[in-house]
């Protein structure tokens, strides 16, 4: 009797062990990808994709401080690229501020969702349907944003 309540608490906890594993290695993964995007001096695009997805495995591990590092440090490096490729840029910012939001950082939240939309309105390279679109994303959030 009692090794089979042993045995059910081992079943029980297998998942998570191996959920924990799939993030391990997905972190792994793309540490590496976005590692090896900056080796070969990617461009904005690719370095906003692996860097937004290696940020949300680390967001995923529970690791906030440095998912929000990880997008500041691709933000800071792309910086220049706001006439080049805005949707890139605009899509980091956008990743910071749902970081900033769940730690609870209103004022960082704010910035960076404001900075998300406002780069995308500058472009004036949006079509109609996709600035509409972000003006209700942006004003979902209004209140959080006020």
């Amino acid at each position: 009797m009692i090794l089979l309540s042993l045995a059910a608490v081992q079943l029980e906890a297998a998942p998570e062990q191996t959920e924990t594993l799939t993030i391990e290695v997905r972190a792994r993964r793309t540490r590496q990808a976005l590692a090896e995007c900056l080796a070969r001096r990617c461009g904005t695009r690719d370095d906003a994709v692996a860097t937004i997805r290696h940020a949300q495995t680390q967001f995923v591990a529970g690791d906030y401080p440095e998912a929000r590092r990880t997008l500041l440090d691709a933000l800071e490096r792309n910086k220049a690229a706001t006439g080049s490729d805005p949707r890139a840029l605009s899509a980091l910012w956008y990743a910071l501020a749902r970081v900033t939001l769940h730690n609870g950082d209103m004022d960082e939240y704010r910035r960076a969702a404001l900075r998300a939309g406002s780069i995308l309105a500058r472009a004036g390279k949006l079509p109609a349907e996709e600035r509409l679109r972000l003006a209700v994303e942006l004003g979902a959030h209004a209140s959080l944003l006020s």
